[in-house]
């Protein structure tokens, strides 16, 4: 009963372990990614004076488009469309 318990304990034992190397290799994988590429695409648009996301916004003030119902169909064909 003994050798039992002993293989739990090395399975629990490899497990723990895996998590720990698992967790590691993903923080030094995101952390590298992240200085890599937010870093350096901050420190191209700080040179080039370019502010992204500024240059997203348009001068629209609204995107909502008028469906005007009275003049193209009636009211009526819109319920139970499906």
């Amino acid at each position: 009963m003994e050798i039992k318990y002993f293989f739990i304990g090395i399975y629990k034992g490899y497990k723990y372990f895996g998590e720990c190397v698992s967790s590691l290799i993903n923080l030094v994988a995101f952390s590298l990614t992240y200085f890599l590429g937010v870093g350096i695409t901050s420190i191209i648009g700080k040179l080039i004076e370019n502010d992204f996301i500024s240059d997203c916004k348009n001068e629209v003030e609204t995107y909502w488009v008028n469906s005007e119902i009275s003049k193209k169909n009636k009211l009526e064909d819109y319920y139970k469309q499906f």
